[in-house]
């Protein structure tokens, strides 16, 4: 069996479960807000290695000769506490790769505070609660100017999904009073389930846990696919893997194969 043909089977069944476990705390916060009880809440969320997401992107008609991405892939590949890389908080690692219309996908890593929503142009902060506010005043020490960002959780909602429905947490972000960025954080799937701005609408495809062995050694595939098109990308991404630890010996393999003069070469360069 392949290890692609693994993460199908593997996953599809680790997320009924999750689908399974989330149901029941999703269902008893609306019956609180039914009974007239406590506002619902969402704590921080716990991703552990291979927890995984695909998201679906169709950018807005004013951007789309710009904006060629067709979907992301966000795998959760560790968690870290460095300071000179999450600062105050303990942050997780999460492998991405995008997907663009002709073919070419870009990797990149990135870290998510544990403590934040992720996405969003500010932090919005956990426990989430409904009517919670955050605001953040921005100075441009060149011009002087003050930029204000806000957010506000409107509201919980149910969002309608490929394999079925979630609640979610509403969140509206502004930009000096305009409406910049909207998106849906389902407890359930312990991430946003669907966003929009100005350039782009997102939405949540699936979502798989997979084993850590299984997770790691798809992520490589990706990588060593991705340098057809993008070597750069893919050379950055095993450097941030070496430094940060994770995998490293993998990584450092993998590169020194892509440095390689007899390495197989460019299909698409992509920038």
């Amino acid at each position: 069996m392949t290890g692609q043909n693994k993460l199908g089977v593997l996953g599809i069944a680790l997320a009924l479960t999750l689908l399974l476990i989330g149901a029941g705390s999703t269902s008893r916060s609306t019956q609180a807000q039914e009974q007239g009880g406590l506002a619902p809440t969402a704590g921080a969320p716990y991703w552990p290695v291979g927890l995984y997401w695909q998201y679906s992107v169709e950018p807005s008609p004013k951007w789309a000769p710009l904006i060629t991405t067709q979907s992301v892939e966000y795998l959760v590949i560790g968690q870290i506490s460095r300071s000179d890389y999450c600062h105050a908080e303990a942050c997780f690692v999460v492998f991405v790769l995008e997907h663009f219309a002709d073919g070419g996908l870009i990797p990149s890593i990135v870290r998510v505070h544990q403590g934040v929503v992720w996405g969003g142009p500010i932090s919005v902060h956990f426990p989430l609660s409904v009517g919670q506010t955050v605001s953040r005043t921005f100075h441009d020490p060149f011009t002087g100017a003050e930029t204000v960002f806000t957010a506000e959780v409107v509201r919980l909602e149910t969002v309608e999904l490929p394999w079925g429905s979630v609640e979610a947490f509403y969140i509206r972000y502004f930009q000096d009073g305009q409406l910049i960025t909207e998106l849906w954080y389902s407890p359930m799937v312990q991430n946003v389930v669907k966003w929009v701005t100005e350039q782009e609408r997102a939405s949540l495809e699936r979502m798989w846990q997979f084993p850590e062995d299984v997770a790691i050694d798809w992520m490589f595939q990706q990588i060593r696919e991705a340098a057809h098109y993008y070597r750069g990308a893919a050379i950055g991404t095993l450097t941030k893997l070496i430094d940060l630890g994770i995998a490293a010996d993998q990584a450092q393999a993998l590169l020194n194969e892509l440095l390689s003069p007899s390495w197989g070469g460019i299909r698409l360069e992509l920038g």
